[in-house]
């Protein structure tokens, strides 16, 4: 696996069409200012322009850099990978995998490849081409957190791994609110933003136990 982009992997290697970004330079007034270039905000961007609002979307590194752009998986090619050996190229993208940061990568490419021999036998030995990842945020009781910090200012946050369709519709839902909707029109109560306790030790439990599992997993 040559191309060890970790955060943004086969989309960004794919992608065509992409848009020449700059910095943000000076004093600028808009509507509304998105925070966070993930699916939330991409799609709050996209239904504010729709309605003729102006907006603009400050991203701290690069859009797409957090989820949006990282769901966990390899993505490995092989012809007709799962039912034949016609002359045509297919993707596999297998999901779930975790960290691929450090010495995690051996353990999760050899998962990969394990599950990949036990779920499709029939395609025999595949190269992997991409390895991605990104944190995901997560919440006690598995919910979405929605959070209003003051007049025309609110977020959605924490979608327990499950970004890409729930955060797309949230940010639909975010530009409607700002353009003079209620709190009511979200599905989420409202929350307040509150540290998350033993942080470290949580994800220093949940990183031991993936690397375990996947480790250990279809081994036999």
């Amino acid at each position: 696996m040559d191309n060890k982009n970790i955060s943004h992997g086969l989309w960004a290697a794919t992608a065509t069409g992409k848009p020449q970004l700059t910095s943000l330079a000076g004093e600028h007034k808009t509507e509304v200012a998105i925070i966070g270039g993930g699916y939330t905000g991409l799609s709050a961007a996209l239904h504010l322009s729709l309605a003729g609002k102006s907006s603009i979307l400050l991203e701290a590194n690069d859009i797409g850099l957090a989820r949006a752009a990282r769901a966990e998986g390899a993505t490995l090619y092989k012809q007709s990978p799962v039912i034949s050996l016609e002359k045509e190229w297919g993707r596999l993208i297998i999901g779930s995998v975790g960290n691929v940061e450090d010495f995690a990568m051996a353990i999760n490419k050899a998962w990969a490849k394990r599950s990949i021999k036990k779920v499709f036998p029939q395609i025999g030995e595949v190269e992997l081409e991409h390895a991605w990842y990104g944190r995901i945020a997560m919440t006690t009781n598995h919910i979405p957190r929605f959070h209003v910090m003051g007049e025309n200012l609110a977020m959605v946050t924490c979608y327990n791994g499950r970004g890409i369709g729930p955060g797309t519709v949230f940010g639909k839902l975010l530009a409607q609110y700002m353009m003079g909707g209620s709190p009511k029109d979200i599905p989420l109560p409202v929350s307040k933003i509150t540290p998350v306790s033993m942080r470290f030790l949580r994800w220093l439990f949940y990183e031991a136990g993936s690397r375990m599992y996947h480790l250990l997993q279809r081994r036999f």
